[in-house]
């Protein structure tokens, strides 16, 4: 499986776990250099870099694409674009600062099911049909919102569903939480958006 890990200008903050090539967009080129990672692909405008910074992001990356600011597409939209043959990539720095763009990330989120983001307190994820094992890992809450109509089975929960038919305009599956360390989930049919997260 070929991973990938795309960070970000708003992952200052962020306790990044790195896996497989690492793409720096705009200013999260700068904490990649932070954290002493091999920063594979620095990619942006770099509007926001300073003209040092930018020489540092030059020198560091093993591939570096300078794009203009004037485009249709946003930096980590065409971030992604060079994310064609990953099967699933990270995503640190979505979240928070201006919420168009924040929009634009949860529906990229939504449309390709390789994408999982991350912060502070959440993990995001789609899921198609299938089934799965959903890892606990530290977060206290799980949430499933249909992305499209869905229907589920979600068992080893407080709140589990048998053959629960989801449909886009309902929220009661919001702040389940998985009882031991792992919740197992079959996705009928549809396509689900899932959150774990913690306050």
């Amino acid at each position: 499986m070929l991973l990938a890990t795309i960070v970000l200008s708003l992952a200052d903050d962020d306790k990044i776990v790195y896996q497989g090539d690492v793409i720096g967009v705009d200013r999260g080129c700068l904490k990649v250099l932070k954290d002493r990672q091999k920063l594979d692909l620095a990619i942006g405008d770099f509007d926001t870099v300073s003209a040092k910074d930018l020489k540092k992001i030059k020198e560091k990356a093993e591939k570096f694409i300078q794009l203009s600011p004037i485009k249709d597409e946003s930096d980590f939209e065409l971030a992604l674009e060079y994310g064609d043959q990953y099967d699933e990539i990270h995503i640190y720095g979505g979240f928070g600062g201006r919420l168009d763009h924040e929009i634009v990330n949860l529906r990229h989120l939504m449309a390709d099911h390789r994408l999982v983001m991350h912060n502070q307190q959440n993990k995001l994820f789609t899921l198609l049909p299938g089934s799965y094992v959903i890892d606990k890992e530290n977060f206290k809450y799980l949430s499933l919102f249909a992305v499209s109509k869905s229907k589920v089975t979600l068992k080893g929960v407080v709140y589990p569903l048998e053959e629960r038919i989801l449909n886009t305009d309902e929220h009661y599956t919001l702040s389940n939480e998985i009882l031991d360390e792992q919740a197992q989930l079959v996705v009928h049919n549809g396509r689900l958006l899932i959150v774990q997260s913690n306050d």
